[in-house]
């Protein structure tokens, strides 16, 4: 800027003298200053911040024009594009567009891709979890009627950031009406976001499993394409109640635990496939 020194007589104040209008520049450009990127901030939410180019003094270097390149500790950011300052920028330039992604404290950085020493960087970003969702996982595919699965849901949000902190409750539905599905289940601090269930689909064809928040009903999470396979052939002999095995033709109900069904039997010993 313009400024001015002035000297003057400790005893005799009228002893005095100006130098004025002296103008100042700044010195060459030392350090890269970044701020502006709000914190806490949920993750995935796009953010501004501004970029200034300092001389060791803190002034504003109005005449730099070098080319700046972006990095993150958040190795899943999205950041801008290299950056070529204008004389119209006047050292100073705002960008838009950053999108921190990875939950915890991040950092932003900023490099002079010419002289790596002129640098700088906004540290100390928390980011939170955006809202959750519920991810489904864990049931093989192809999968045999009346096979016992396991199912984990987890808690996390659109960048893959895990809960820990949901405790809501959700609730099971499935393609298969004769699924066996959990009963609802309301999750706990120990669960961490993460709760694992035991699921048996029964009809055969490709099937799917749901979960859904019952307050929240966008909090929700799909397993589907599981493709069900009918059940082992079972082989055994139609017997009076004497055990005495008997011969024929005819139709034996098969009965499980899960299911009952007709088989057709022939032949002189009684046995059915």
């Amino acid at each position: 800027g313009t400024e001015w020194v002035r000297a003057r007589d400790t005893v005799t104040t009228s002893i005095t003298g100006l130098q004025s209008v002296i103008v100042v520049v700044p010195a060459p450009a030392a350090t890269l200053s970044v701020s502006g990127l709000a914190s806490p901030r949920k993750a995935g939410a796009a953010g501004t911040f501004t970029v200034k180019v300092l001389d060791q003094y803190g002034n504003v270097v109005t005449g730099y024009t070098g080319t700046v390149h972006f990095t993150s500790s958040d190795s899943a950011a999205v950041l801008p594009a290299d950056y070529t300052f204008t004389a119209a920028d006047a050292g100073v330039h705002k960008f838009t567009g950053l999108v921190l992604v990875t939950t915890g404290s991040q950092s932003v950085s900023v490099t002079d891709t010419a002289s790596s020493s002129i640098a700088g960087s906004e540290s100390n970003i928390v980011v939170d979890p955006a809202a959750p969702t519920l991810v489904m996982s864990g049931l093989d595919s192809p999968r045999t009627s009346g096979a016992i699965g396991t199912l984990t849901v987890t808690a996390a949000d659109k960048c893959g950031n895990l809960v820990t902190a949901y405790t809501g409750t959700v609730h099971f539905t499935s393609s298969d009406s004769s699924a066996l599905l959990p009963a609802d289940y309301t999750f706990t601090a120990a669960d961490a976001g993460v709760h694992t269930f035991s699921v048996t689909l029964v009809t055969t064809g490709t099937e799917w499993v749901r979960a859904r928040d019952t307050v929240t009903t966008s909090i929700t999470g799909l397993e589907s394409g599981i493709a069900v396979t009918p059940a082992l052939h079972v082989r055994g002999k139609v017997t009076d109640a004497n055990g005495t095995p008997l011969p024929g033709i005819g139709l034996v109900v098969c009965r499980s635990w899960w299911i009952d069904c007709q088989v057709a039997y022939t032949g002189t010993d009684g046995t059915y496939t």
